[in-house]
């Protein structure tokens, strides 16, 4: 199974941006259980990552590898960013 040939541009752009959407939209998200609901939540393109990988691999390694890249900076800059704004809001209640 190749890659472009069941998906175009778009649906990978998609995937980069709006990822949760898409994995509830095209029913990519296997069995209901704990582990997957929570990288689900706070990781999704990782999760997404981890569910192409074994379907795509063969035929395409190196998209599958830039995915990963982006997947890894993209969620942990996000989990940063959560908890830079977190700490800021605590200082703000804390001085007001």
């Amino acid at each position: 199974m190749d890659f472009w040939s069941e998906h175009g541009i778009m649906f990978l752009i998609g995937l980069i941006l709006w990822p949760r959407v898409l994995l509830i939209y095209f029913g990519l998200i296997p069995s209901l259980s704990i582990p997957p609901i929570l990288s689900f939540m706070f990781v999704p393109r990782m999760f997404l990552a981890s569910i192409l990988t074994p379907m795509y691999w063969d035929t395409n390694s190196i998209l599958i590898g830039i995915y990963w890249v982006i997947a890894i900076v993209l969620d942990v800059v996000g989990i940063i960013m959560k908890i830079a704004m977190q700490k800021k809001m605590m200082e703000q209640m804390a001085s007001s």
